[in-house]
């Protein structure tokens, strides 16, 4: 009997393995569909390659659109974000989706660079060098990074790609204070901002002060911002006073400065540092492109 239960199962498992093996052939067979090509730009900048994602539409290659431009959304933290980033995109401006809610647009997500002695995203989100702290190693870069995206990325995009003038800046925790740096030193170089809980409290606040520190006439073209906030329990109390203070400040800077900046807020009491992303993305997309009129 337990001779003859050994050889059905061991038939069993050979007919599985078979109907696996069928089945992976016909998903190999499948047409494959691309999402996103990716390539290496060099930086004489940074002195380094830095590893690109970018994703185009699908109405990017049909022969009706074949003059058609497109804004460009440049994501920070590129591949966290990526996919989350290309889906929200698709479902709320893809034709098939129906929804049309923004434009549809070309998606440049830039990858960190981490070896053993480099730890970049720490040096180009940071406004200014710091000697102790967390991401205080190799920190205050973000001048020259954000020189490499208005010199050497953004023009190579341009070539490559049809692009239109309009840019959004997306960006996280470091890469959130990067995109509220960008908007207090080049508020020209995008058209929207969108900060995702972003480390407003960088060295004693330092975007708040620079921001109360420059004239209206300083402030160049009118942009739009969207700041979202979580809700962070996992954080000590002293951690998310921080962390609240200096969005908090930012935002009365901005407000007292006068700046021709349409600027969004929303706290996401359901979402933490971590998990707010997502639904950061989505919200931030509809509040900047509030007034999209679809074609």
């Amino acid at each position: 009997m337990i001779r003859l239960l050994i050889c059905c199962l061991a038939s069993a498992f050979t007919c599985i393995t078979s109907i696996e093996k069928a089945i992976s052939a016909e998903l190999i067979a499948g047409d494959e569909i691309v999402l996103a090509r990716q390539f290496n730009i060099h930086s004489e900048i940074l002195s380094e390659d830095r590893n690109l994602l970018v994703y185009l539409p699908a109405s990017y290659g049909m022969e009706a659109g074949r003059e058609r431009r497109y804004p460009v959304l440049y994501l920070l933290d590129g591949p966290a974000y990526f996919n989350a980033t290309t889906g929200i995109v698709h479902h709320l401006a893809d034709a098939a989706a129906a929804v049309g809610r923004i434009p549809e647009h070309i998606i440049v997500a830039i990858r960190n660079i981490r070896t053993s002695t480099k730890a970049t995203r720490n040096r180009d989100m940071t406004p200014s060098h710091m000697t102790s702290g967390l991401y205080s190693e190799n920190s205050g870069g973000a001048a020259s990074f954000r020189a490499f995206l208005e010199t050497e990325l953004i023009p190579e995009i341009d070539s490559r790609f049809r692009t239109q003038k309009q840019r959004v800046l997306v960006g996280h925790s470091l890469a959130g204070l990067f995109t509220l740096d960008t908007l207090v030193e080049r508020p020209q170089l995008f058209n929207s901002y969108v900060a995702i809980d972003p480390t407003a409290s960088w060295d004693g606040n330092l975007v708040a002060r620079k921001l109360k520190s420059r004239t209206l006439a300083q402030s160049g073209v009118a942009a739009r911002v969207f700041i979202a906030e979580a809700n962070s329990p996992h954080m000590t109390t002293a951690e998310q006073q921080t962390q609240r203070d200096g969005i908090r400040s930012f935002r009365y800077a901005l407000e007292e400065s006068g700046r021709p900046v349409q600027e969004s807020y929303r706290y996401f009491a359901d979402e933490t540092h971590l998990s707010v992303p997502l639904a950061g993305i989505y919200a931030g997309l509809l509040s900047v492109y509030g007034d999209f009129k679809k074609p």
